[in-house]
């Protein structure tokens, strides 16, 4: 899913238009019908987007740019091959915001269903929380730190 997310791959509606196979479905966001549903809007310049983004930078240690697809690029990209405790939960944290955004995306496209901002970053919370449970972590302050942020024993 982020490998899509990188390469610009994801089947937004804007690219759907593009090929004229889109099957006549709406072309505006599915979060607040104002603006093109496109890859850049739907990641990084949505609002609900935003806030999910926002909630998961407030997890770790990053700089925040901006909030477009350069910017949260260039927010994640000093994590992507390293191998830290740090990284691991960014790369985690990634993956599962892009992963929910995309999903919750689909929902209200394709089944008018839908969860506030709140709904998604607890999902996105527990799916992370559940992972870093299940790594074998070294033990040391910047750890032990770590699991109380996470709630983990």
């Amino acid at each position: 899913m982020a490998w899509l997310l990188m390469g610009e791959k994801l089947k937004t509606q804007d690219k759907l238009n593009a090929w004229d196979i889109n099957a006549g479905l709406a072309t505006v966001c599915s979060f607040f019908y104002t603006t093109a549903d496109s890859h850049e809007h739907l990641f990084f310049l949505c609002p609900y987007a935003m806030q999910v983004w926002r909630f998961a930078k407030g997890f770790i240690d990053i700089p925040s740019t901006g909030s477009t697809w350069k910017d949260v690029v260039q927010d994640f990209s000093h994590v992507i091959h390293r191998k830290t405790m740090n990284a691991i939960v960014a790369k985690l944290l990634f993956g599962a915001s892009v992963y929910y955004i995309w999903q919750e995306r689909n929902a209200r496209l394709f089944s008018r269903k839908s969860r506030s901002p709140k709904d998604v970053c607890d999902l996105i919370y527990s799916t992370v929380r559940l992972k870093i449970m299940a790594i074998r972590w070294k033990d040391s302050s910047r750890v032990r730190n770590m699991k109380i942020v996470w709630k983990v024993s």
